[in-house]
């Protein structure tokens, strides 16, 4: 055979002893392939299911090792295929807010989209955290933001208030891209709303924040 020779292999009659669902898994171990796998898993967990649990179950089960990077994106497809995605879940904001107000009594929420009709802000104020913290708890309440992680980013404002127990009283959460003054703003005008002028009107009413100026000017500009 010379030095420039070649051969081409059309068929081979040769057992096969590769195990196939490890030759599968192998080619498969994409993250779409990975959620399709375990599709079950993600229905079936009553908790999210983690990466490091996708590892270990491919490891112990198929004997095939993935990074957590690849995990983590199996996982995300799998809570997709069962879930849908993120951007699907904001299609079902407005019937949400809807079902809130129709099932509480006293319920307020409300949607602020931009001018492509795109989601901005939101704000939920259950009726009964409402008409609890009016008649019965201690007429002060903290107003601070907690950032969000993950795909979406934003900024989580909730305002709470102690009850008679020292334990956290929920009143209002909001749901907004950053504490600028415009989303500061919007959230103590849904959340003061409610209350009423002779509520507003009551020297004693303390709200307290965590020194961020955005908050303090809202407080400041609101009707409390």
């Amino acid at each position: 055979m010379g030095a420039l020779s070649y051969f081409i292999i059309n068929s081979i009659i040769v057992p096969h002893t590769c195990d196939r669902e490890k030759v599968l898994i192998k080619i498969e171990s994409s993250s779409r392939g990975l959620a399709e796998l375990f599709k079950n898993f993600f229905a079936q967990c009553h908790s999210i299911y983690t990466p490091r649990q996708l590892q270990y179950d491919l490891e112990h089960t198929y004997k095939v090792e993935v990074t957590y990077r690849k995990a983590f994106k199996g996982c995300k497809r799998g809570i997709e295929l069962i879930r849908g995605s993120t951007d699907e879940s904001y299609q079902h904001l407005v019937g949400y807010s809807h079902m809130l107000t129709d099932r509480n009594k006293g319920t307020l929420t409300a949607i602020q989209t931009d001018k492509d009709n795109a989601f901005e802000y939101c704000f939920m104020d259950l009726g009964v955290c409402l008409e609890g913290f009016k008649r019965h708890a201690r007429l002060a309440f903290a107003v601070d933001g907690t950032h969000l992680t993950g795909e979406r980013l934003g900024l989580v404002l909730s305002a709470v208030a102690l009850d008679a127990n020292e334990k956290i009283y929920p009143i209002a959460f909001g749901i907004v891209d950053s504490e600028n003054n415009k989303a500061c703003s919007w959230f103590m005008e849904k959340l003061t709303a409610p209350f009423g002028d002779d509520f507003s009107k009551r020297k004693d009413l303390v709200i307290a924040s965590d020194r961020c100026q955005p908050i303090r000017t809202a407080v400041e500009n609101s009707p409390l």
